[in-house]
């Protein structure tokens, strides 16, 4: 060993050392052990057991290798790298093992073996008729039944059946030495998307009006209620319709959407532009700014020029918001020509159809269109079947292109529904609110709309229906949605406040319908109708009409459960006491002229009184039993009059 300096130019001092070095020695490895579910569909992990003295090194980043064998571990063969292992009828019985290799802290390369862990094997094989998987060999075709049978205690038969998009199916499970079947519906990959247990109080079970969101296989699983039951049973599968395009029972046709109504009437996109926010969020969550905007050759449109009938408890017609565009009016309530809001809710709904755009307050989907108040409910919100009627005939009549009714509360009425077909053919769109009692289908009047109008349900800022509306229902009809949960608007002495409710959501419809009206006053109320049910959420396609409905909901018959509907037919069916208070009456087209009626008919011979409603529609006043009933009776069997039906009460929604 030698010292010196480098280039041997230095001196100094200096100090020599050494050292002895140990060999890195292996101090051992890791260990790991098989942790989860050894039952079939079980999932097996890796969990570290101890670890390595050396440092476990790069161990943490390694995946198992997993092994099996079928000979008590003197043979292994490979399942494939993985973090878990799931258990399948292919390694049941076998013995499984992980493997996991890695380089710990020291350097050294390390191969580690879990101990084996053994899987239970498959359960001996029965005379099973029927598998419980998409493999199957149930087959059930539509308007056919299938017999089958729970051989034991947790037995499952699947059947496939083969199902079309929109089309509406119901299945059903009889037991027959099987006391208690389950019946359950899956989708193509086996998932579970419906089921029932003991339909309509009895211990069989069905699947009634489900609509098959695709075209392809699904499953009917036939089982026993808590699996524990055996025997025979028979199942069967039926299909009752076909919906239009883009309709659903929950929210019919989906929430409107005025942007893409224009687009589809233009033939262009229009400019997107930047949300209101805010109490405006409604008009954002429609589409509206987007088309009060011009966009390319389009000017944009705000409802200039139309008229909306607001039929509901009347308008504050001193409120700033209306300033300037409140036409002539009705007060069907105090009979006079001041249809001002003694309640609020129609001030409210007036609002959100035509507040200003003045940077104040609220601001309505057609701001430019004129209010005309009709005032057919009271200050507390009631009204009957007579004023309503009135109130449509007379805004219809008086150039109303669009009428909001957002009340309901009452039955099925054939006078309401001809004044809304009557409006309809005067070329007024009529809007109406589905109700708020949480149903399955909308109240009257909303319900005409399976023939005339427009139902209107609620839905929420993020676009779900509301708890309280009432659903589209089964019969497909003209149901749209929008929204109808804390809607700022106007309310009466130049104030504001949030609103919830159908009544809420309807009056966003009937804006849209005069921003359209507003942009072409030649379109129809169906063309309208058609626009805005064609382009709803629910529909990836162009305008299509809800009136093309293979289940003929147009010929729909709602009389057959009217017990207050009376014509020559009926009126045996009613006795003398049924027929007091106030009933509303249709002069047959066999009839003499209505202004002439009164005098053709020997009135002097009843003691009665009448008022004529509209064109063929009166009022009679019943009030001797007898009487009444013979009244009835001669005109309806001397064929002057159509019909009869009972007033009724309604209210706001």
């Amino acid at each position: 060993m030698g010292v010196g300096a480098y280039n041997d130019a230095g001196t100094g001092s200096y100090l020599v050392t050494a050292n002895k070095l140990e060999p890195i020695i292996n101090d051992g490895e890791a260990s790991i052990l098989i942790t989860g579910d050894t039952e079939q569909e079980g999932i097996l992990s890796v969990q570290l057991e101890a670890d390595d003295p050396d440092g476990n090194g790069d161990l943490g980043s390694q995946s198992p290798l997993w092994e099996n064998s079928t000979d008590n571990g003197q043979n292994w063969s490979s399942l494939g790298s993985s973090e878990t292992l799931t258990v399948i009828p292919g390694i049941a019985g076998s013995s499984i093992r992980a493997r996991l290799s890695y380089v710990d802290g020291d350097g050294f390369t390390e191969t580690i073996f879990s101990d084996p862990v053994s899987l239970p094997a498959l359960p001996p094989e029965t005379n099973d008729d029927f598998g419980d998987t998409p493999s199957t060999s149930g087959l059930l075709g539509i308007e056919s039944t299938a017999n089958g049978t729970l051989e034991e205690a947790g037995d499952r038969d699947w059947f496939e059946v083969n199902l079309t998009t929109g089309g509406i199916y119901n299945f059903a499970v009889i037991g027959q030495s099987l006391s208690d079947p389950y019946l359950r519906l899956y989708n193509n990959s086996g998932a579970l998307i419906d089921f029932n247990d003991d339909h309509n109080g009895t211990l069989n079970s069905a699947i009634n009006d489900f609509l098959a969101p695709s075209t392809g296989k699904y499953f009917l699983g036939v089982g026993a209620y808590n699996d524990a039951g055996t025997g025979s049973y028979s199942i069967s599968a039926s299909e009752t319709g076909v919906y239009p395009p883009g309709y659903s029972p929950q929210n019919g046709y989906g929430q409107i959407n005025i942007q893409a109504a224009f687009e589809e009437i233009l033939g262009i996109t229009l400019d997107s532009v930047a949300d209101l926010g805010g109490n405006l969020w409604s008009l954002d969550n429609i589409y509206a700014p987007e088309v009060w905007t011009p966009s390319g050759g389009f000017s944009g449109a705000t409802g200039n020029g139309t008229v909306v009938a607001v039929v509901d408890t009347g308008v504050d017609l001193d409120h700033p918001e209306f300033s300037g565009r409140i036409v002539q009016g009705y007060d069907f309530v105090s009979n006079d020509s001041v249809a001002d809001d003694g309640n609020g809710h129609g001030t409210h709904v007036a609002g959100t159809i035509a507040g200003a755009n003045d940077g104040f307050g609220i601001t309505g989907v057609a701001f430019d269109a004129q209010i005309m108040p009709i005032r057919v409910l009271n200050d507390n919100g009631s009204g009957t079947t007579i004023d309503v009627i009135n109130g449509i005939t007379w805004a219809a009549e008086n150039g109303a292109n669009v009428i909001n009714l957002s009340l309901g509360g009452g039955g099925y009425s054939q006078a309401m529904n001809d004044a809304i077909a009557n409006a309809t053919r005067l070329g007024s769109v009529v809007v109406m609110a589905a109700g708020n009692s949480g149903g399955s289908s909308p109240d009257y009047p909303a319900a005409h709309a399976v023939s005339y109008g427009l139902a209107v349900g609620a839905v929420d800022q993020s676009g779900e229906m509301a708890y309280f509306s009432n659903l589209a229902g089964d019969t497909a009809l003209d149901y749209v949605t929008a929204p109808g949960v804390n809607i700022y608007s106007t309310i009466p002495d130049n104030n504001y406040d949030s609103y919830n409710g159908t009544s809420m959501a309807t009056p966003h419809v009937a804006g849209a319908a005069a921003l359209l009206i507003g942009h072409d006053s030649n379109l129809s109320a169906e063309t309208i109708e058609d626009l805005l049910t064609g382009t709803a959420s629910n529909n990836d396609t162009s305008a299509s009409s809800g009136s093309q409905d293979p289940l003929n909901s147009s010929n729909y018959d709602a009389l057959t459960n009217y017990s207050r509907y009376l014509t020559s037919d009926t009126i045996g069916s009613f006795s003398c006491d049924d027929l007091t208070g106030t009933w509303i009456g249709r002069l047959s087209c066999n009839s003499p002229s209505s202004s002439s009626w009164g005098d053709e008919y020997a009135i002097n011979s009843h003691s009665f009184g009448w008022e004529q409603l509209t064109n063929n529609l009166f009022t009679f006043e019943l009030n001797s039993a007898t009487e009444s009933h013979s009244l009835i009776s001669e005109l309806l069997n001397s064929n002057q009059f159509d019909y009869f039906e009972a007033d009724q009460v309604w209210g706001i929604t």
